[in-house]
């Protein structure tokens, strides 16, 4: 690939054998003051705008997203017809039903009595097949019938999982003015309940979807009208496992700084930056690496080896896949561009900077040398790089 790379660049190497599933989250439409921003994760937001749009324009970056995804989350009041289009699209609940039986969690923000009296036929009859539960017009209760009533929220009797704790062990601050009617039996449960009176449920949580996942629904306001609201840092938890929580372009802005040789800013100086990754390379050198497991910091299940190498114009990588189980590979994918990260599979990001807006390049292959490559999200841009990849008895190649 040639690229006009600067003295130093972040590169993002990963096998689905080492990193499937981490370092992305997915947003339809929007969670108020929330910042996901401030995890290090990669952030995918879709508006319902986007959505309604012709399906390649998104429908691909969307399914990718998922894949990538622990954690969905459909934010506050996402109007029905951005839901029609997203589950009128067999391969967006394709990507959501692996999300389940990986153990995806699902987050479903604010929802009024409209939006549920709507929801669209394609999107009942896919979570009816999979009998997987979802909000109902049964869920809707307005205690004040018309006139604003503020519940407060504590946790459920018998609840004392962890997305209610703080840091500072005091109860946390949960704000509602409707509730959830009557749960159905065996499908959702009480998180938090009004403190007014304590079967009226405020946040429900159905888990063992698809064998695995989880759907959250919510109804306390405050969390979406506070900047960075607790419940939502303990939500990540639960999906990703304990994560600092700072930007990840802090991170990589960092990590550029000190390997150039420049003085970091005093409130990020070596001894409070955050760790850095392994997956985070400087390139002046080349580099031969093992991927790892990096959410659990230990070894990949199937090995993979990579040798980068960077000159004036050029970035090489060698990846070498090994897998004992060669036989049953999966390389279903012919088409370029295609759902390529649904096989096995190699992926390489490159950022050209450390800045807000430099460019990202994406770039997948699978076992029979099928690519798919984006910028900046947008898979209609291709790019100047050439590939091979060969299938031996052990292990298979691509560069």
């Amino acid at each position: 690939m040639k690229l006009p790379l600067p003295f130093c660049a972040a590169l993002l190497l990963c096998s689905t054998a080492a990193l499937r599933g981490d370092g992305q989250l997915t947003v339809l439409g929007s969670t108020g003051l929330q910042t996901w921003a401030s995890f290090p994760l990669q952030i995918r937001t879709f508006t319902a705008e986007q959505v309604q749009q012709p399906p390649e324009k998104w429908l691909l970056r969307l399914c990718e997203s998922i894949d990538n995804s622990n954690l969905v989350v459909i934010g506050d009041f996402f109007p029905a017809a951005g839901l029609q289009a997203v589950f009128s699209h067999p391969a967006a609940c394709k990507s959501l039903s692996a999300f389940w039986s990986r153990g995806g969690t699902l987050f479903w923000g604010l929802l009024s009595w409209d939006i549920i009296a709507s929801f669209p036929a394609v999107m009942t009859g896919f979570f009816k097949e999979y009998e997987i539960p979802y909000p109902s017009i049964n869920f809707y209760h307005d205690p004040g019938k018309g006139k604003e009533m503020n519940l407060r929220g504590i946790p459920a009797p018998g609840y004392d999982g962890p997305l209610l704790t703080t840091a500072d062990q005091k109860p946390m601050t949960l704000t509602a003015i409707r509730h959830f009617g009557r749960l159905p039996a065996k499908t959702f449960k009480p998180i938090a309940v009004a403190q007014e009176n304590q079967d009226w449920p405020l946040i429900v949580m159905a888990e063992d979807i698809l064998g695995k996942g989880r759907i959250i629904c919510n109804y306390c306001y405050n969390l979406s009208r506070e900047t960075n609201h607790p419940f939502y840092a303990n939500l990540v938890t639960l999906a990703y496992g304990p994560l600092a929580q700072h930007s990840a372009k802090e991170t990589l802005r960092q990590r550029l700084q000190q390997t150039a040789g420049k003085e970091a800013p005093a409130a990020a100086s070596l001894a409070t930056a955050p760790k850095i990754p392994e997956h985070v390379l400087d390139l002046r050198q080349p580099q031969t690496v093992s991927l790892r497991n990096w959410r659990e910091a230990k070894p990949a299940t199937k090995p993979t080896e990579v040798t980068v190498t960077l000159s004036k114009e050029t970035l090489t990588c060698k990846f070498t896949c090994f897998d004992q189980d060669i036989g049953n590979l999966v390389a279903n994918t012919t088409k370029r561009d295609g759902m390529v990260w649904n096989d096995d599979c190699i992926e390489v990001n490159i950022a050209s900077s450390a800045k807000a807006d430099a460019d990202v390049i994406k770039i997948i292959l699978n076992p029979r040398c099928v690519g798919y490559d984006s910028k900046n999200g947008a898979a209609s841009w291709n790019g100047d790089w050439k590939a091979q990849a060969a299938i031996g008895p052990d292990r298979w190649t691509a560069s």
